[in-house]
């Protein structure tokens, strides 16, 4: 930990997000007894008094080794597996000491509470935050696969990597929005093969996002999701913590092609894993349902507030674009339950503010992807609505017809038990 840069701005960010155990003593008595005695000066309960104490113990700390050279780099980069091994691997250790102490920890009251004042976790996620911000700003700190971003440089190569790297390779921005949506990109002039040469020359995938970028962004999101499955709460933090400081003109570096990306990257993620956790058609557990909505611990309320922020106030074109093919890609998530869904519907897309701006907007691009989104979106939610009517209505006919039968069944069993008691007593009075 002494060894990881950390702002007090990150420290207090995280803990306005998930709060400590101050003023619990009966929880903070539970909390010290679930770890071993060594660990207690980690237990953070006040982020002010606990970096004064990290600080004054890091600077009377002898290190068994200098605390610089290539492995320091390793533990900071944001492209070596080592801190994010580690970190994941935290939050089992951590689950092992908290679940014998804390029988009830999945359903506590205080759960986040007891999570955040956790030894070190306040100051290890408030770490990963950091590495969340430098990447919606575009700026990875890259040691193992460090590439080279100069397009006209006739000699760059993704492939080659500096002995000494530099602190941060900053990803240079791209103006170009149909990046992954074919469909609105402009004809191609020239030699076809010109523009993906020059862009894996720069470093780039074919959907014109730098390589160094998308593999860190990836990284991110299965740390974050990993981290998520022992502990949801802290992944809504995370996001809300980024949201909360992404200014919304910094268009390519943020909302285009970052902070939208990386957030679905880790539904992506999500999905991914419950797809493998499936069972298979031979098992006899039941299999979800293919358009069931995967469930990613995300602050979905406040995912709305942002992208009602984004369509109702953002000028560039860009920005509206990707907003609309956010919530046309992901509409399912969004609408998960009925006051998200007439949040975005009624209360978002179909506003007067939003309905009037997008419709009448001076981008034919920007009118067509909304007019997409209301017409396979929007209107489809009346068909899904009679669906689940149409389903409820069976289901109430099979159950009643069910329960005929079974009354009907009682009264031929009630008519024959009588008519065999008749012919008993015939046989006695014979």
């Amino acid at each position: 930990m002494y060894a990881l840069p950390v702002s007090r701005g990150l420290h207090k960010r995280m803990y306005r997000e998930l709060g400590s155990l101050l003023g619990d003593p009966e929880n903070q008595e539970k909390l010290a007894a679930a770890f071993p005695a060594h660990l207690h000066k980690l237990i953070c309960l006040d982020p002010v008094v606990w970096n004064r104490q990290f600080e004054r113990d890091r600077s009377d700390f002898e290190p068994p080794i200098e605390m610089m050279g290539n492995w320091v780099r390793r533990w900071q980069s944001d492209d070596s597996e080592l801190f994010f091994t580690f970190y994941k691997h935290y939050h089992t250790l951590l689950r092992s000491h908290l679940t014998p102490t804390f029988f009830d920890l999945s359903t506590h009251s205080s759960r986040t509470q007891i999570l955040a004042s956790s030894p070190g976790y306040l100051y290890l996620s408030s770490f990963f935050l950091g590495k969340i911000d430098a990447l919606l700003h575009r700026q990875i700190f890259a040691v193992t696969t460090v590439v080279q971003f100069d397009p006209t440089s006739p000699t760059s190569d993704p492939g080659m990597s500096p002995q000494y790297p530099g602190p941060r390779a900053t990803v240079p921005p791209t103006a170009e929005f149909p990046d992954r949506y074919p469909r609105h990109q402009p004809p191609a002039t020239g030699n076809p093969n010109s523009a993906a040469q020059s862009q894996a020359a720069a470093g780039f995938l074919q959907n014109g996002k730098p390589r160094v970028l998308e593999m860190a962004s990836r990284r991110f999101a299965e740390c974050a999701v990993t981290c998520a499955a022992a502990f949801g709460e802290v992944l809504g933090g995370w996001v809300r913590a980024a949201i909360e400081r992404t200014s919304l003109y910094e268009v390519e570096s943020v909302f285009c092609e970052c902070l939208l990306d990386f957030i679905e990257s880790i539904i992506f993620e999500h999905d991914l894993r419950a797809t493998r956790s499936t069972p298979s058609p031979s098992s006899n557990l039941p299999r979800p349902a293919p358009s069931q909505p995967p469930k990613v611990n995300l602050p979905i309320s406040f995912l709305l507030d942002a992208l009602a922020l984004l369509l109702t106030t953002a000028d560039h074109t860009v920005t509206l674009l990707r907003a609309l093919s956010f919530v046309h890609a992901h509409f399912a998530l969004l609408t998960s339950t009925p006051h998200d869904m007439d949040r975005l519907c009624r209360g978002i897309l179909l506003s007067e503010d939003v309905f009037g701006r997008l419709m009448l907007h001076w981008a034919k691009n920007v009118r067509v992807y909304f007019i997409r989104v209301l017409v396979w979106r929007v209107a489809r939610m009346g068909d899904v609505v009679r669906e689940d009517r149409k389903e409820g209505t069976e289901k109430k006919m099979g159950e009643n017809e069910a329960m005929e039968a079974e009354v009907s069944e009682d009264k031929k069993e009630g008519g024959e038990s009588k008519a065999a008691e008749e012919v008993k007593e015939d046989a006695i009075v014979r």
